[in-house]
Parts: C-alpha cells; structure tokens; sequence
C-alpha cells in the first residue's frame, strides 16, 4: 500500500501519526532528515538519550539498551503520553523507531490517524552505516542484531506496516521518498 490509498482512508480533523519502523541502520533517521520537518520528529532513542544525559549516563548501546528495557519492562507504553501530546499539538507527528509492540497497538487504539511505514535496508548496507554512524565492529553488530531480534518486538512491528521503504539504494533514492512523506504530510495538515 502506498500513501495515496492511505490518505483516503484518513479523516481531516484527526491529528497524524506516521510511524517509521526498521532495524538499526536501515535509514529512519536519515529518512526524517530529509523530510526535513524537525519540529514534528519524534524519535524514541532520542527520549532514552536525553533521559540517560539527564541521570549522567554515558550514552552507548548497551545503556539505550539497558535504560529501554528496564522502562518498558515497568511500564510497555511510558512514551505514549509524550507521543500523544505533541501530536495532538502539532497535528502531526513522525515517530522514529519504536521498539515496542505494546506502545504501537496503545497508538493505534487512539482517535487519530495512523499510517506505519517499514524502512528496510539488507543486512551488509545496515553494517557499513552503522559502521560509519557509530564506528561498530562485526561483533557489535552482530550483537546489535541480536538484541533486536530477541529483546524487542521489532519483528512483530514489522508486520504492522502499512508501507514499506526499501532503502538499499542512493541517497537520491531515499531523497525522493522522503519528499513523497513530506507531501503526504503538506497534503493532510
């Protein structure tokens, strides 16, 4: 499905929640970026780091990690009034990166309109970002790949996208969809 057949689905009063989906090093980040509409960036790494920043925690893999399921462990949707809040005031909202199948489903129950969108990217691309983003190794990666698929509900997220992304190819090409996100967005403001 992509965002034309969801739009008209969507109702004009209904605040927007477009929730972007992926593992490590497939491009979300990169994806907002060029939306290039910071104000309505919502990435839910970036609330753990800010909170770890906050306690003095030296902000690295393993304490995102840490910190995400000691949080989500006590309570699965702790993000979803922030989300909610900022969406309700801004409108819309793009949703970078959530890990947790609980927070997406207390979403998706809310009066809003929602559309999630999977950015995939093969493995050997998402190594080489997340060795030039993060300056990983194999074995971190492998562990980053290992921590995703057995401490989160990432898989399980997967499956609920409504669009799919794939991302394997140039930054023109991530560009451009970025620009159809940015429209879809300009078009249900």
């Amino acid at each position: 499905m992509e965002f034309e057949s969801i739009k008209q689905s969507f109702i004009d009063e209904k605040p927007t929640l477009i929730t972007l989906v992926g593992e490590s090093g497939a491009g979300k980040s990169t994806l907002c970026k060029f939306v290039d509409l910071p104000d309505i960036w919502y990435s839910s790494s970036g609330t753990i780091v800010k909170r770890l920043n906050e306690q003095g925690i030296s902000v690295t893999h393993d304490s995102i990690h840490k910190f995400a399921n000691q949080a989500y462990s006590e309570n699965p949707e702790w993000q979803v009034p922030n989300i909610l809040t900022d969406m309700i005031e801004k409108r819309t909202l793009i949703l970078d990166g959530p890990r947790r199948i609980k927070e997406v489903q207390a979403l998706r129950k809310e009066d809003i309109n929602m559309v999630v969108v999977r950015v995939t990217a093969n493995e050997e691309e998402r190594f080489r970002r997340l060795q030039l983003r993060d300056g990983i190794d194999r074995n971190g990666f492998e562990r980053v790949l290992r921590d995703e698929n057995q401490e989160t509900e990432l898989g399980q997220l997967l499956l609920m996208s409504d669009v799919v992304i794939e991302n394997n190819g140039s930054l023109q090409d991530i560009q451009t969809r970025a620009q159809e996100i940015r429209s879809f967005i300009k078009e249900n403001k």
